[in-house]
């Protein structure tokens, strides 16, 4: 069956999974996201089956209403991917006067915030892959979406209508170590200690201000560039070198076109934040009209969204953690409750907004292993929870 990857922001759209007994297999593909993804689901799966008995979702509600209405502070985070799961967790919190916030990478909070305070030319993974005759990676954006050079940065073969400009695209990766893929004739590569990246990203946007070149070759390589896309990884950028980075890319558009490209896990819950508050995040109900919260601090209790068990864990707090989803063995031992719920794409269908926030995707249901879904059992704790107040 023709299903849509839901283990990385590029929401792949053409993988072909295969049921094998209770296993889910990719086929046609070599991304070790996907397999890593349906292994771990499938590995989920073997310990969850003494659960039978919470498999529904007012059982799974009821076992935690108490202690949601008690708490003074609430706090929804995760890694939220899919619609329907991030519409039920924004109406909760709304409903609870609790605060919704997604997971967010290093880069994700960094780039978030310095494009609040000065703005930013954007584009879209289509965009850059149709125009730009340059790219340059910060970090190996690669890591976390494995397919991202095979299908938007060096596809082969290429469209034909774009086999020109591909040809001569360039590629620039500033990073520790090389990346894989990329056409190694037309492919530069800087080494850049962690944490002195924006200190290098300073030196070209002034030399590239005043026309000269810089230490490291980033602004002669620049100078070259009619239509440069930028991309990053999610521990690449720390509030300094995004603040530089947005600053460059303003420096470049003067006479230039220069864009940024996000690649965010937390792109859906944002959108429909967006929709329902106003606020794209986070977003604090505890005035009861949405307020966006500039400074985040711990909550007597968490709820955590997993989707699925290779999904980022939470941070170590000091908080009562639930946690609802597919987790692994270990943030199910140290969950104070672990609530097992399907996993969108897998057990249940929905819709998702792939990285770039451009292009909303089907998620298929293509297992029935009787896990109610995420959204199902936040909708059953905000009703009991509405019956408790």
């Amino acid at each position: 069956m023709l299903a849509t990857c839901p283990f990385c922001p590029l929401r792949c759209d053409d993988l072909v999974v295969r049921a094998e007994g209770t296993h889910l297999v990719p086929h046609e593909v070599d991304c070790p996201r996907a397999h890593a993804g349906f292994a771990g689901v499938a590995a989920e799966s073997a310990r969850l089956s003494s659960l039978a008995a919470w498999r529904t979702a007012s059982v799974l509600a009821e076992s935690i209403a108490d202690r949601v209405a008690g708490a003074a502070s609430l706090r929804i985070s995760g890694t939220i991917i899919d619609i329907t799961t991030a519409r039920a967790a924004v109406r909760l919190a709304a409903a609870c006067g609790g605060v919704v916030d997604a997971a967010e990478s290093v880069s994700s909070a960094a780039m978030r915030r310095a494009i609040e305070r000065e703005g930013v030319v954007a584009a879209t993974l289509a965009e850059l892959s149709q125009r730009a005759d340059s790219v340059v990676l910060l970090g190996d954006p690669s890591d976390e979406c494995p397919r991202l050079v095979e299908r938007f940065l060096a596809p082969s073969p290429a469209p034909p209508a774009r086999v020109g400009e591909r040809a001569r695209r360039r590629f620039l990766s500033l990073g520790e170590s090389r990346i894989a893929g990329l056409p190694g004739e037309r492919y530069t590569h800087i080494e850049v200690a962690r944490g002195d990246l924006h200190r290098l990203l300073a030196e070209a946007r002034g030399a590239l201000r005043v026309g000269k070149t810089d230490s490291s070759g980033i602004a002669t390589w620049l100078a070259d560039a009619t239509y440069s896309g930028w991309l990053w990884s999610s521990e690449a950028l720390d509030p300094l070198a995004a603040g530089t980075l947005v600053g460059l890319s303003t420096e470049l558009n003067r006479e230039r076109r220069a864009v940024l490209v996000s690649l965010a896990s937390d792109t859906t819950l944002r959108s429909v934040s967006t929709w329902l508050s106003g606020f794209s995040g986070p977003v604090d109900f505890g005035s009861g009209a949405p307020q966006l919260l500039e400074n985040s601090t711990p909550a007597e209790l968490t709820l955590w969204l997993q989707p699925y068990p290779t999904a980022p864990p939470p941070p170590l707090e000091d908080t009562f953690l639930i946690v609802l989803g597919m987790a692994d063995a270990e943030l199910a031992e140290r969950a104070d409750v672990y609530l097992p719920a399907g996993v969108p794409g897998v057990d249940f269908a929905s819709s998702t907004y792939r990285g770039d926030a451009a292009v909303c995707l089907p998620l298929h249901a293509l297992l029935d292993r009787g896990l109610p879904s995420a959204a199902e059992v936040l909708g059953e704790l905000q009703l009991r929870r509405t019956d408790r107040c």
